[in-house]
């Protein structure tokens, strides 16, 4: 298919951020991490030694202790698809890159391959209502 070749060719994109942050870490994904797991995808974005700062220190640091939580987290993907922590290593990146478009001030548009991962917690507890 034509739109499929297309789409490979593309650059393409994450961002990986904690669960309620609207700030993420983001990077052009290496075409060798495309067929790996989302586990992997997580791990390249907050790699120690290629953070560029302090706020991507501190995205990477909140992120990394959500996952501590074993069992006690989900994935969220482009604000759509979810992954419980159990799966994410059996989950792959390339599933969940979608094409995007964007306007540029000359007016060109460029297109692009992009993946929102967002790390979120799993709420437990809360009122339950009834009529």
């Amino acid at each position: 298919m034509a739109d499929e070749a297309a789409v490979a060719e593309m650059p393409k994109i994450i961002s990986v951020r904690g669960g309620m942050s609207k700030e993420g870490i983001v990077r052009k994904i290496p075409p060798e991490l495309e067929k790996k797991s989302l586990d992997d995808a997580i791990k390249y974005a907050t790699r120690p030694d290629q953070l560029k700062d302090d706020k991507e220190k501190s995205i990477a640091d909140s992120i990394h202790n959500e996952m501590k939580k074993t069992g006690k987290y989900v994935i969220v993907l482009n604000g759509i698809d979810s992954v419980t922590a159990e799966k994410i290593k059996e989950e792959v990146l390339e599933k969940y890159i979608k094409p995007q478009n964007k306007d540029l001030e000359d007016g060109r548009q460029v297109q692009y391959g992009f993946a929102e991962i967002a790390v979120a917690s799993v709420q437990e507890g809360g009122l339950e209502y009834r009529i």
